[in-house]
């Protein structure tokens, strides 16, 4: 394609850009390879459609390295919020603590503290085992200490 011809293409798709008629805008755009043209569409996507993915693919044709950077790293950052919201869901469904990313509590063990006594004296060829102290063999209750408690 000659350069009379490309401009001619860039033009209308200029008009067709102030139209609002995106979708034809941007076909003459990447087929001109006209990169002023798709970075504007890129910034159409991202600020008017808020289809980011969209602008990211677009700003990356366009070769906007800034653009590129700052845009992967919102999308990073949601992806990050997204992750410690799962997270949170899931520590709460266990009845677990989850305060910004710390475990501060946790649910009860498995066994009480005496039934590991006791099979450890087993363990240890004591056939009888008892418990010399009543001390020994304190239930289990557990504690819960949000973060602010932790750092006082």
């Amino acid at each position: 394609m000659d350069t009379t011809e490309r401009a001619m293409l860039i033009r209308r798709g200029n008009e067709l850009f102030n139209g609002k008629d995106y979708k034809n805008a941007l076909k003459i755009f990447i087929a001109v390879e006209y990169k002023d043209g798709i970075a504007r569409m890129a910034g159409v996507m991202e600020h008017e459609k808020k289809d980011k993915v969209t602008a990211l693919k677009l700003y990356i044709k366009s070769g906007m390295r800034g653009n590129v950077e700052k845009l992967s790293y919102e999308m990073a950052q949601t992806v990050r919020f997204l992750v410690k919201e799962d997270k949170e869901l899931t520590a709460n469904q266990k009845g677990e603590n989850f305060d910004r990313g710390y475990k501060v509590s946790g649910q009860a063990p498995e066994m009480m503290p005496y039934e590991v006594l006791k099979i450890a004296k087993e363990k240890l060829s004591q056939k009888n085992p008892t418990f010399a102290d009543k001390k020994e063999a304190q239930s289990w209750k557990p504690i819960s200490i949000s973060r602010k408690e932790l750092d006082k």
